[in-house]
């Protein structure tokens, strides 16, 4: 049948093994190709340390093996080191094959604080960390599940982010292609009422941002909206 007659997949294989825990309990998207067809895959590593590192795989075979990269990506003022270590993580990639990530610690019920970083996974030059929560003037006990990340087809950066009032997300905007500078701009609530949590974004064909979102209203609701960036 057509199954048969299908191109043959790869046999399952292993990305990483070991106290790795994945990629947290409300991410995004982790796994992402650059326009060589190479594969990065964004994972939580735990070291014997302790440490929990934000670390990459790259695969340059379509996925049958995969290696583990040197860079780091969190550091020891934004997740590297406990108590409040890093359980979230998202990333993206834009036409250049630099990857945007963003990462957080979202531990119920007082401590939230979110960042971001853009890399080039290949030379392992990575821009300055931005402290999301900061960035939004929110405290680290404004409760959010935001993280999700995403590139257009002008390079700029889309963020979900956390606000300054509890279970609100954000749209962020790069201020700049590709993220330069690391500065973002909001365009404000995802929801225009309530709550928006574990917010998802896609970008169409003519740049609309799509958002959909969980309401925490009665009876519980999940809803769509759109941005026009124009």
């Amino acid at each position: 049948g057509l199954l048969l007659a299908a191109p043959s997949l790869p046999a399952q294989t292993t990305i990483a093994q070991g106290a790795a825990v994945s990629f947290g309990s409300s991410a995004h998207a982790n796994l992402v190709q650059d326009g060589a067809g190479r594969l990065y895959a964004l994972l939580l590593e735990d070291q014997p340390n302790a440490d929990r590192a934000l670390a990459l795989q790259v695969s340059f075979d379509g996925g049958v093996t995969w290696n583990r990269l040197p860079t780091i990506l969190n550091d020891a003022t934004s997740g590297l080191v406990g108590p409040n270590l890093t359980n979230n993580a998202a990333c993206a990639i834009d036409d250049q094959g630099t990857l945007h990530v963003t990462w957080a610690a979202h531990y119920y019920p007082s401590y939230y604080a979110q960042y971001y970083r853009s890399c080039d996974p290949l030379s392992g030059v990575c821009s300055p960390i931005v402290d999301v929560t900061s960035l939004q003037g929110a405290s680290n006990s404004a409760r959010n599940a935001a993280m999700a990340i995403a590139v257009d087809a002008a390079n700029t950066v889309w963020l979900v982010a956390q606000s300054t009032s509890a279970w609100v997300e954000h749209l962020l905007r790069s201020t700049q292609p590709y993220a330069a500078g690391g500065t973002f701009a909001s365009v404000g609530a995802i929801s225009p009422s309530a709550s928006s949590q574990t917010s998802r974004i896609a970008i169409d064909a003519q740049g609309l941002v799509h958002c959909a979102y969980y309401r925490n209203v009665s009876p519980g609701i999940y809803e769509h909206r759109a941005y026009d960036p124009q």
